[in-house]
């Protein structure tokens, strides 16, 4: 866990011209770094709506969504929710493999804990917003907001934030340029938990 302050993940190399153009970049995963001033609050707010309601109040890990996931997994025989927290998340993405068993689990649980004794709440969101697979060979949030709409992360509207927001959970079925409908309907889904939040 003490890595992570160390962590440099790839990012892109551009190629310039004499004149200061860009004429090509390379990257094995096109990422645009970002910090926590540059994450827009509205973009903030989607991705906890969505990821982890209770983000500011847990430590790592969330009982009571533990739980509810749980219960609605067992109400529909098969895995419909999860129960992971966003620092849950981002330790399964850095340390640990996609298997899905209760030994894994034990271990992510384990890790966000130590994570939060370790680092803040702005830390663990700014490193979940920089690292998380966007689709496409994108990168983090603020490279998804350059590839699927041209923009900045810090100018991104409510509209687009959620999103971006949605995707994350399906890249590749939400990606808006392949299938408009189901990210916009995704994206509705994120305005609705914004809405339960209160934000």
């Amino acid at each position: 866990v003490d890595s992570l302050e160390d962590t440099r993940p790839g990012v892109i190399t551009e190629v310039y011209s004499d004149d200061e153009q860009v004429i090509g970049s390379f990257a094995l995963e096109r990422r645009i770094l970002v910090k926590w001033e540059e994450i827009p609050q509205v973009l903030r707010d989607a991705i906890i709506s969505v990821e982890d309601q209770n983000f500011y109040q847990h430590w790592g890990v969330d009982l009571f969504g533990v739980a509810r996931a749980s219960l609605r997994n067992a109400m529909n025989g098969r895995i419909v929710e999860g129960g992971s927290t966003l620092t849950q998340q981002l330790s399964k993405n850095l340390f640990l493999t996609p298997e899905k068993t209760l030994r894994r689990k034990i271990q992510e649980a384990m890790l966000a804990i130590q994570i939060e004794r370790n680092y803040t709440k702005q830390q663990i969101l700014t490193w979940y917003c920089n690292l998380g697979y966007m689709g496409h060979g994108q990168y983090g949030f603020a490279a998804a907001a350059d590839f699927y709409f041209g923009k900045n992360i810090k100018d991104l509207s409510l509209a687009e934030a959620a999103m971006l927001a949605g995707l994350f959970k399906a890249p590749t079925k939400y990606a808006p340029h392949i299938n408009l409908p189901a990210a916009r309907a995704r994206a509705n889904e994120v305005l609705t938990n914004m809405v339960q939040a209160g934000f």
